[in-house]
């Protein structure tokens, strides 16, 4: 098995380095490792979309991609090494695919899942033409938008959708949301607005950040409402 570490930027000599070069010395596998860099300072979702592409420009033929994330499922290091034993029994090429600041755009997020973008574009998240993708903006999703009735339902539309719902019908509005997606998801639309936030602060994009930061700054409340509202929906069904 050959493996490929492609990477967003470049290490320099230091510290780092050093414990990559010690550790690659160390297994018994050849290790190739591709740092890559995209140029210009483009909004976040053009970026990840250049590096994105780097990214997958060096994988080698036919790799079996293993994208490593924030959103994605934190391994021990046992639990890493028993994927890494079926893997050598399976597979021929292995690529490890590590994103810039803010992670990882779609095409990217695809591969390593066998999702396709034109499955993305389907669930109406993701514009895509002419070899140019991107999210799409807020004001872009669906207006009459149900998640009880979303066949490819996502966190990110999700958390876009409960945005404008707050701004068009205030709180009472985004609980009917709450409500309709469930717990599960609603909190997983919560997270990524945080998370959102925090980027949108440290790049100082001041209107995204007011956005995912009034929808987090409003979720008890969102929250209340929407447990309200279940609870007399059961009342209502008992009667």
């Amino acid at each position: 098995m050959r493996i490929t570490v492609a990477a967003v930027g470049r290490a320099k000599a230091g510290p780092e380095r050093a414990l990559w070069e010690d550790y690659v010395k160390r297994l018994t596998w050849p290790v190739t490792l591709k740092e890559v860099e995209a140029k210009g300072n483009p909004p976040p979702a053009e970026r990840m979309a250049r590096e994105g592409a780097l990214l997958l420009a060096a994988l080698p033929q036919g790799a079996t991609a293993v994208v490593l994330d924030g959103r994605g499922q934190a391994l021990s290091s046992a639990a890493l090494a028993g994927r890494l034993g079926k893997w050598r029994e399976s597979v021929r090429e292995l690529a490890f695919l590590i994103g810039g600041a803010d992670g990882h755009g779609a095409d990217v997020l695809a591969r390593a899942k066998d999702t396709s973008v034109a499955g993305m574009v389907q669930a109406g998240v993701l514009y895509s033409k002419a070899g140019k993708v991107r999210l799409l903006r807020r004001e872009e999703l669906a207006k009459d938008w149900d998640p009880r009735f979303d066949a490819r339902l996502t966190v990110w539309e999700c958390a876009q959708q409960l945005i404008r719902r707050l701004n068009e019908k205030g709180e009472d509005g985004a609980a009917v949301l709450v409500k309709q997606m469930g717990g599960g998801r609603s909190e997983d639309a919560r997270a990524l607005a945080y998370r959102l936030y925090a980027i949108c602060e440290r790049k100082k994009w001041a209107d995204e950040a007011l956005a995912y930061n009034a929808l987090v700054v409003s979720w008890p409340e969102i929250e209340k409402k929407a447990a309200r509202m279940e609870g007399e929906a059961e009342q209502g069904k008992l009667l």
